[in-house]
């Protein structure tokens, strides 16, 4: 990773500065810690001319086919769960309350956004990134149901198809 600044300022015009040159920031999930900024060496992108959609995850979208799709239409949930989403190998979160501070104001100035996945009035999953000049970059996503996070992602994938879009970052493997 290459480790481009280390700094305890988060702002969203930094954050949305940093996006526009390729960096973003990296925390350790310690609150009040030095952030690091980094910007990678290779950047992991999904090229949608590359897309190719397992069969298991095509017999997910009709297993699932109940869910309904939204863009922007929860953010702060999202993001709170996300935050709060168990994952392997890892105590605790990298989205601090400072930075779920921050990437709300990202929101609220229209560059940070979300896609959910419903199950009647039940969220189940979801994603949020931030788009700068042109492109997504992908942060964190939850699931609550198996495969409907990554269903988030092909919808994702078809919104941005519609608007003229390629490829999205989702910044690592």
């Amino acid at each position: 990773m290459g480790l481009v600044a280390l700094d305890r300022e988060l702002s969203a015009e930094r954050v949305i500065s940093a996006y526009q040159a390729g960096v973003f920031p990296w925390p350790s999930g310690e609150e009040g810690a030095l952030i690091p900024w980094v910007s990678p060496q290779r950047r992991a992108v999904l090229d949608f001319a590359d897309l190719s959609v397992p069969r298991s995850l095509r017999q997910a979208q009709r297993r699932l086919e109940r869910l309904r799709f939204t863009i922007d239409a929860a953010f702060d949930r999202v993001l709170h769960a996300c935050a709060t989403a168990p994952r392997a190998g890892q105590d605790g979160t990298w989205i601090t309350g400072q930075m779920q501070a921050c990437y709300r104001e990202v929101h609220r100035l229209g560059a940070a956004h979300s896609v959910e996945a419903w199950d009647g009035p039940e969220l189940v999953a979801g994603l949020y990134g931030v788009t700068c000049a042109g492109v997504f970059s992908g942060e964190s996503m939850f699931h609550r149901i198996p495969d409907a996070s990554k269903l988030c992602v092909l919808h994702l994938v078809e919104h941005l198809r519609t608007r003229g879009g390629t490829w999205l970052d989702i910044q690592q493997l």
